[in-house]
């Protein structure tokens, strides 16, 4: 169990919108029920996606997104967090002003723990990559650095394609069960992010990313 108390404090990082929904939207909400201080910080407004589902060719997606994630925080309770504008896609040519941004999130919120995705960015997204390597840079003792993974790396979601390297994900030895509620609160999460994906074509639990790796029933995390 990642032990925590009421007095602790969990600082998240995620790079794009939708990243909390789909890796650790089950933790935060389990977290969030016990009391414990969440805040999230993402640092882009996703406004580099190909996927647009139910918007107008008029509508902003950045705009839009940015909305959707506002739901999703509610869904989940958080009540502190942070939308960054950090170019989405660009996270490599901004790692200077990233570490600043994420140290002086880290100062001003003193966590006693920070969560963000494993080094390789679960399936080799640039953007993933950096914000991982930014935040292992700010992190020190004693506060403890836990990492988002996945089960298995056989399914590659479609943004794959955009690793320039093999991908090996860390193996979780942490594997957070999912309530039933927690399990609810992850699916209305998952379904906020209207605009990335298309649940009236395919339900969550047929995503084969999302069966494959059992993302509806369970959350992965190295400790």
């Amino acid at each position: 169990m990642l032990q925590l108390k009421k007095k602790d404090k969990v600082l998240i990082f995620m790079p794009h919108p939708d990243d909390e929904a789909v890796f650790l939207s089950g933790t935060i909400r389990q977290l969030v029920k016990n009391k414990v201080n969440v805040k999230i910080v993402t640092v882009t407004r996703g406004e580099a996606s190909t996927l647009h589902f139910g918007l107008k060719d008029s509508d902003d997606l950045a705009t839009a997104r940015e909305k959707e994630l506002r739901n999703v925080f509610k869904i989940l309770g958080v009540r502190e967090y942070e939308i960054l504008r950090f170019n989405d896609g660009g996270l490599s040519n901004q790692l200077r002003e990233l570490k600043s941004r994420i140290q002086n999130e880290i100062d001003a919120f003193q966590p006693s723990m920070i969560m963000t995705l494993e080094p390789d960015g679960i399936y080799g997204h640039p953007d993933h990559i950096s914000l991982t390597k930014a935040v292992v840079s700010s992190v020190k003792s004693p506060v403890r650095l836990v990492f988002a993974t996945i089960a298995e790396y056989k399914v590659k979601p479609k943004a794959s394609h955009m690793a320039r390297k093999e991908v090996n994900p860390l193996k979780p030895n942490l594997i957070i069960k999912l309530g039933f509620s927690d399990k609810i609160a992850k699916i209305r999460a998952l379904k906020a992010h209207k605009s990335q994906f298309n649940f009236q074509k395919t339900k969550p639990d047929k995503y084969n990313f999302f069966k494959t790796n059992k993302l509806l029933d369970f959350e992965y995390l190295v400790v």
